[in-house]
């Protein structure tokens, strides 16, 4: 079970690529980071992502495309971001880690 399970702390890379009506949001995980979830919410009342969650293998990327964001930036992307490593007993950080982009190192 996912209990018990030693997650590792999450960590990830985050590019932000902003466009007329939408921001594209690039996370490169630098560990395993079971269920990501970009919050839009966090990031404006308006916003929204069109995907939800997402498990990454170190290395792997994925792009979230997030409309009703007026001012896209990394670091607020990053703070928006949730894993489930974090959410069972075995997860080796705690919610603080995951505000940064190298899960606060």
């Amino acid at each position: 079970p996912d209990k018990d399970f030693a997650y590792p702390a999450p960590r990830w890379d985050v590019s932000v690529t902003a466009g007329r009506d939408r921001a594209e949001v690039t996370v490169t995980a630098r560990s395993l980071l079971r269920d990501l979830l970009l919050q839009a919410d966090r990031l404006s009342p308006a916003a929204a992502a069109d995907r939800g969650l997402i498990t990454l293998l170190p290395g792997e990327s994925a792009t979230i495309t997030v409309r009703g964001w007026d001012r896209p930036n990394p670091d607020a992307a990053s703070a928006a971001l949730y894993t489930g490593n974090t959410a069972v007993g075995g997860a080796a950080g705690a919610a603080g880690q995951m505000s940064g982009p190298d899960g606060g190192r």
